[in-house]
Order: structure tokens, then C-alpha cells, then sequence
């Protein structure tokens, strides 16, 4: 729960600026029933779109924090390279690649104190951006580097072609069948419901 608030709550902002920005400087329609907020003049069909916006910006950055944070991803790559033959080449590739995010965090902190023992504690943010771009990238490719020429001698390319064994097996259960099975009948049928009663609507005029 810490982890999923520390990335939603930041990203929160995002459709809350939206519904704000949406009801405060729409294009006003020709007739609506205006409302009076803050001294502004909102009509009811700008505050409908508004809401709609909010809540469909708030729903999808949920649904996106809620499985970053549910589901390991280097357990999401290692069974789809085992019930869907994802190609180690891909597979691998995901492990290096995640494995650098934390290795990138490590080096902004480890610049940014460097910075500051030259500057003598005094921070120029906008005098070290630019450097610590360009470092970051370096570094990011460098390491980039040493991580394919690593794949390659452990043997990636030959496991491609020959085929590959997994330390750690990770099988596909009834408990998954009926998992899947009910989340689709469920998106299913909210999806018809929806559709039904004609909310199912892209047009915001």
C-alpha cells in the first residue's frame, strides 16, 4: 500500500489539473445552465465533460499503479517466456533493462553529491541538469554495453536457437484459468451493460 501511494499520489495531481483546467477554460457552449464557482461562470454541460475527463485520467493511472505494484515484473517476463515462448532475447533484455532503473537512481544520487562537494554545498539546479543528463546517458549506455556483452557470453543466442531451462518454473494453474476466465466475463459484461444504456459515448460536445 506505502509503494502504491508513493507512485499514485504524485500522479493524482494529474487529473485533478485536468478537471480544473477543463471547467475553468472551456470553449462555453450557446446554451447551458450556468453555474457560479470560485467567481466563474461554469455551465453544466462543461462541468459534465469535466468530470468525465477526471475520471477517466484517474482510472487509468489506478489501474496502471495498482499492477505495477501488484505484480513482480520479473515474474510477469519469466512466465511468458515459459506459457507463451516469449523469446529469451526479449525476456532477458526486460530483466537488463529493469535491472538498470535502480543502477540510474544509484548514479543520479552518487552526481548529485559530487555536485555539491565541488560547489561546496551550494546547489545550481539549472546549471547541473544538463551535465547530469549527458552523465546519466553515458553511464546508461556503458552499462548497456557490459550487460549484452555479459548475455552473450552466458550463452543468450545459443538458448534461443536450442531452447532454454528455467531455475525457477512457474506453471499454469486452474486457479489462473478460473481467474482470467472470470475477470474477462466480468469486463464483458460490464462492457454490454454499458452499452446498453448508451453511456458507452466518445463525443464530449
Amino acid at each position: 500500500i506505502k509503494e502504491f501511494l508513493k507512485l499514485f499520489m504524485p500522479l493524482a495531481s494529474l487529473p485533478v489539473s485536468l478537471f480544473f483546467l477543463n471547467l475553468f477554460f472551456s470553449v462555453p457552449f450557446k446554451s447551458s445552465t450556468v453555474y457560479y464557482l470560485f467567481g466563474f461562470a461554469v455551465q453544466s454541460r462543461i462541468l459534465l465533460r469535466a468530470c468525465i475527463i477526471f475520471l477517466r485520467s484517474f482510472t487509468l493511472i489506478y489501474i496502471s499503479i495498482s499492477y505495477l505494484t501488484a505484480v513482480n515484473a520479473i515474474e510477469l517476463v519469466n512466465s511468458l517466456m515459459q506459457q507463451i515462448h516469449l523469446s529469451p532475447r526479449i525476456g532477458y533484455s526486460i530483466y537488463t533493462a529493469w535491472n538498470i532503473i535502480p543502477f540510474i537512481g544509484r548514479e543520479i544520487t552518487r552526481i548529485k553529491n559530487v555536485h555539491l562537494i565541488r560547489s561546496g554545498g551550494k546547489r545550481n539546479r539549472i546549471k547541473e541538469t544538463i551535465p547530469l543528463i549527458v552523465t546519466i546517458l553515458i553511464n546508461s549506455i556503458r552499462h548497456a554495453e557490459r550487460a549484452s556483452v555479459s548475455m552473450y557470453i552466458r550463452g543468450l543466442e545459443e538458448s534461443c536457437i536450442k531452447g532454454r531451462t528455467f531455475l525457477h518454473n512457474i506453471k499454469w494453474k486452474l486457479t489462473d484459468t478460473i481467474y482470467a476466465v472470470s475477470y474477462f466475463c466480468t469486463a464483458l459484461g460490464l462492457l454490454f451493460i454499458i452499452i446498453k444504456k448508451g453511456f458507452f459515448l466518445f463525443s464530449l460536445g
